[in-house]
């Protein structure tokens, strides 16, 4: 294999149905069940991109989370700044098809991020997502890293 080949590798999720309060177009957005502790599902900006992060397993999410803590001066996350922890690692990931990666999902139509759904719903289709990397993230020097992820934490 060539070096410039990469293999992908993917995750399949359920897609659920999902209205954008702004345009009010419908559409299907992937989602976890309630028994996917410590995964997350992240959003391209534009709607239509997707990458499946298992959190518990990525050497990335736990560099990351590490530094974080030195950087804000914590002993642990808290409720009140888990999300932002989570935005992030969610910036630091690879782009997939040119996109940046957030936890939120947006409108495929309007990018609107004011959507509604309901995971408890029946599923309407499946789909392969890829797994979210690390690789430009990790290609940093540990200054490199440092300066990022205080700009992120910053925003």
């Amino acid at each position: 294999m060539e070096q410039s080949e990469k293999i992908s590798a993917t995750e399949e999720v359920w897609l659920y149905e999902a209205n954008c309060e702004h345009c009010r177009r419908t559409f299907t957005i992937p989602l976890l069940g309630d028994f996917s502790y410590g995964c997350f599902i992240l959003h391209g900006e534009n709607g239509r991109v997707f990458g499946y992060l298992p959190a518990l397993v990525c050497s990335s999410w736990k560099d990351i989370e590490s530094r974080l803590l030195k950087i804000a001066g914590l002993k642990e996350f808290t409720r009140k700044n888990i999300c932002q922890l989570q935005e992030v690692i969610a910036n630091c990931a690879d782009k997939i098809n040119g996109q940046r990666l957030f936890l939120k999902p947006a409108c495929p139509f309007c990018r609107s991020q004011t959507l509604e759904y309901y995971p408890d719903s029946k599923p309407v289709d499946k789909l392969a997502i890829p797994i979210v990397t690390f690789t430009e993230y990790e290609s940093l020097s540990d200054a490199e890293k440092i300066q990022r992820l205080k700009e992120l934490w910053e925003q």
